[in-house]
């Protein structure tokens, strides 16, 4: 495997940082997860690329980090990425981090791993690879539908989604998802597939690495973005395909009752597509629905390059 590393690419075992890299003791990381499909015509597009480095650098702007290379070069670098390691389906992993100070600080006075990184260099990786597992559901190959039918089963953590004024949900930070770590061991422990947060005001936001939907009635439901849920490229997709096929759609705040009494309910994300919801906390949930059938058949044509439309979210290798 080869791993695009400061501007090169690097075998996998040269990919290395340093034990004092400030991101591994502090977090200090952006990083962004993307995927690449074979398309109809057998080529390689990379889903929402531009969106996906939009909201890397955003998350940058957050944590006041000075990227050294531009959006236009770390997508050509993802796009390299893949020929170099002859992937046409593959999991992106961008990430960009607070370093190592880059030479030795015996006799100074200055910390070079105190909390303040001021001073330390950026630095920043590529990986890709084949990801065709999450959540205990497996793919098919070739040109699978997109996502899952099997039905997961979940659970309401009693870990609280971080809030907006401790750690910022709208940045993809490394730091955010030790929240996330712990709500999925404990659901793990309680012999579920993942599990779902709640922020401090009890609101439903998402799952340890996916945004929900919820089904009612008919009505598409996500939580809004203030309820502190990442602000998910596949959710933002899913949105406006439901809008385009005459879904209505909504943003409320959702209790945690809106998922015991839902119709359906699935979970989205680049890592997880789209998976039904079979169960919250005991409560049996029609897995797949309906609206989750209907919009997972529309991801995959899009994706696939089996239409026209949304053309420009597909970038070609």
């Amino acid at each position: 495997m080869v791993i695009w590393q400061n501007g090169e690419f690097v075998t996998w075992e040269k990919a290395t940082v340093h034990v004092l890299t400030h991101a591994l003791h502090y977090g200090s990381a952006i990083f962004e997860g993307i995927r690449a499909y074979r398309t109809k015509n057998g080529g390689t597009s990379i889903f929402r690329l531009d969106a996906h480095l939009q909201r890397l650098f955003n998350s940058a702007k957050i944590h006041m980090l000075d990227v050294p290379w531009t959006a236009g070069e770390l997508s050509t670098a993802c796009q390299d990425l893949l020929r170099l390691n002859k992937l046409n389906e593959a999991y992106l992993r961008p990430i960009i981090y607070i370093a190592a100070a880059e030479t030795p600080t015996q006799g100074k006075k200055t910390n070079r791993l105190s909390v303040d990184p001021t001073g330390l260099p950026i630095h920043a990786a590529i990986g890709a690879w084949k990801w065709e597992d999450y959540l205990g559901t497996s793919h098919k190959e070739p040109h699978h539908m997109v996502g899952t039918d099997k039905g997961v089963k979940t659970i309401v953590s009693s870990w609280q989604r971080i809030d907006s004024n401790t750690l910022p949900p709208a940045a993809k930070t490394a730091g955010n998802y030790v929240n996330s770590v712990f709500a999925q061991r404990e659901a793990r422990l309680a012999n579920a597939h993942e599990a779902i947060l709640l922020n401090k005001a009890g609101m439903v936001t998402d799952g340890s690495g996916e945004n929900i939907f919820v089904v009612k009635n008919g009505k598409l439901l996500t939580p809004p973005l203030s309820a502190g849920c990442l602000e998910g490229v596949t959710r933002d997709s899913l949105l406006t395909l439901a809008r385009d096929l005459s879904i209505p759609t909504a943003e409320p705040d959702l209790p945690r009752t809106d998922l015991y009494t839902a119709d359906e309910a699935f979970f989205s994300g680049t890592a997880v597509e789209m998976a039904p919801i079979a169960s919250v906390d005991g409560r049996t949930l029609h897995a797949p629905g309906p609206i989750f059938e209907k919009l997972r058949k529309a991801l995959n044509t899009v994706i696939r390059g089996e239409t026209t439309d949304y053309a420009e979210w597909r970038y070609p290798v």
